[in-house]
Order: structure tokens, then sequence, then C-alpha cells
């Protein structure tokens, strides 16, 4: 049985899972076994992705660990970045390891929400489907061309970016401006997160072992600036939806409202980062992702499809930071390289 089948399969399972769900809302011990299943078929594709990346079956896995050997080959003083940026190649690193920890986040809410039922097991079961989409071998796979541009444009453009135009291109059919090495992973919250200033802005905190690039930084990565210069990033204008837990998105939401209020507040206009679509060049970026969207029966779309489903659309309206919460409440022991701490 192929990889495609497999997935196809699973896909019709989570489906059926999904209407199951509905129509067994009302009972509390039906649904609670509901999600307890749909959590299986989820974590069964992500141990798929597991075996796949341990058996170097993802190509760009693969690939991102030869543009870090190079990198780390011929620019030395780049060769602990490289080194951190390889990481992704297996399933030690932050996009791999997040998808584990939103599972053991969403398995742990089950018994609550089941209680709940409405649009909280919606909400969750939403999760799911995100979940599922971003273990698909080819999503993750396009996943990892945000890791690989930034050491491609590391190498001085001697390996070529994937999926995604040449730097020089990309800036100019985007109307971006260059904001340096790394700025494809900045907002990304498995690298770091938005933190807010003394003087109510947020600006953009690597983590620890992504610090070089914040060497590099300056103002230009305060929210605003990167808001209305940022250039076109897999994570943000295709799979920021699947790829962000539901602490995430609300974080995301707070960041972008407080500074739109910021803005306003000294009669400036903002522009949502997400307000204009920003273009790959490449027509598999888009068309990848469209395929193992398989939890849509669920009647879903919900809140969080309004502002994150298509993530090259505008962000509008807040709805999301209160919805979430009603399925998502993370504790202070949360980790903030798995839910992000953006803009607190």
């Amino acid at each position: 049985m192929t990889k495609m089948t497999v997935e196809f399969i699973r896909g019709l399972l989570i489906v059926w899972m999904a209407m199951a769900l509905v129509a067994c809302s009302s009972n509390e011990a039906k649904l609670e076994q509901s999600l307890i299943q749909i959590d299986d078929i989820a974590r069964r594709q992500v141990d798929l992705l597991a075996r796949h990346i341990s058996n170097g079956r993802v190509k760009n896995a693969l690939l991102l660990e030869r543009y870090a050997a190079n990198v780390a080959k011929n620019k030395p003083d780049y060769r602990d970045i490289a080194d951190a940026l390889a990481l992704d190649a297996g399933v030690d690193g932050p996009i791999f390891t997040s998808l584990n920890a939103r599972l053991d986040d969403a398995k742990n809410q089950i018994s609550k929400v089941a209680k709940q039922g409405g649009e909280a097991a919606q909400l969750l079961l939403q999760e799911y489907e995100s979940i599922n989409t971003a273990a698909s071998v080819n999503n993750y796979n396009m996943m990892l061309t945000d890791p690989i541009n930034v050491l491609a444009d590391m190498s001085d453009g001697k390996l070529p970016r994937v999926g995604a135009m040449a730097k020089k291109a990309s800036i100019s059919s985007n109307g971006a401006k260059d904001l340096g090495h790394g700025s494809q992973l900045v907002g990304n919250p498995n690298y770091g997160q938005w933190k807010q200033s003394n003087n109510g802005t947020s600006f953009w905190a690597f983590y620890g072992q992504y610090a070089f690039f914040s060497s590099m930084l300056n103002s230009r990565y305060n929210y605003g600036y990167w808001s209305n210069s940022r250039d076109y990033s897999y994570y943000h204008d295709v799979g920021r939806r699947h790829y962000s837990s539901p602490a995430q998105k609300t974080a995301q939401v707070k960041t972008e409202d407080r500074t739109r209020k910021h803005f306003r507040s000294r009669g400036k206009s903002f522009q949502s980062p997400y307000a204009k679509a920003k273009s790959s060049g490449s027509s598999a970026t888009r068309s990848v992702l469209k395929a193992p969207s398989k939890f849509n029966s669920s009647g879903g779309g919900g809140k969080y499809s309004s502002r994150y489903g298509s993530s090259s659309k505008s962000s509008s309206g807040s709805n999301n930071s209160k919805s979430s919460s009603k399925y998502s409440s993370r504790s202070s022991k949360s980790s903030s390289r798995s839910y992000g701490g953006g803009g607190k």
C-alpha cells in the first residue's frame, strides 16, 4: 500500500470520525470516545511522518542537512547557526517536536472538552485537523523550505532557494525589503517570539540557539516595520494555520491588535502582515497544502478559519483569542517553544 493510499484512507476515517463527533456531541461519553479515536488517527499520522524522516524519505530534510553542512564548511562563522537549523532535518527539531507537543496538549483537553461539547469540541477537532494536515509528508517537506532558504541566503546565493524566487527577485516582486539573514523565520513561533517593549511596541526575539540572527538585527524587526516590509515565507503565506497551535494563533492576534492600537493612538496607519499576499513564484507551494484537508465535514471553519484559514488574507477582528480560550488555556508551565509567548 502506497503512502498516498494510507493517507487517503486515514483521511476518510477522519471524515467519518468528524461526522460521528458532531452527531454524538450531546453524549459526553460518546463524544470523548470519538475524540480519543481522532487523537489516535492524528498520532498515527505524526508517527508515520517520523518514520519517513528517520528513513530519509523526506526530500527537503536531506537537502536541509546538505545545505547546513555546506554553509558550515564554507562559512565557519556560521557553523553554530547552520547546525541549529539542521536540527529540523530530524525529529528533534522545533518543527517536528511542536507537532508532538500539540498532540499531547490536545489529548489533555479531551475530557474537559467532552464535558463542554459544542464549540469547544469543534475547536479541538480543528486543532486535530491542523496537526494531521501539518504531518502530511508533502506539507512537512514544504515547511522545511524556510530554514533551507535561510541557509541558501547565507551562502550568498551559491545554494539555490527551494520553492521560492531568488532573493532579489522575491523582494522586488513582493514589494518587500531586505531584512537580512534569518528573516524568513521572524514571526514563526518555532524559532522565537514577539516581546513587548516599554513603549508598547513588540520586537522579535530569537530563541537561544538561533540568537546568532539577533546579533544581525536592529529596529527593522519591530513588529510594525516587519509587518509592512516582510517578504514571502512558507510559514506565513501558506502553512501558518496548520503549523501554529491555538495558543500561538491567539498570541499572534494579540500582538497584531496591540500594534494596531499603538499605531492608531499616534495617528498612524498600520497594515497587517497578512493584508497583502506574498508570492513564492512556485506553483507547487500552494497546491501541496490543499491535498490533506480532510476534517472540513465537521462543519468547521469556525472563528479560526475566518482569520487564519487562508494565511495570505488580511487579518481583521479579534474573536480568535476569545474562542480559542474555550479549548486551550495554557498553564504557566507550558513550553514557550511550542506555544509561543508572542507579545506577552
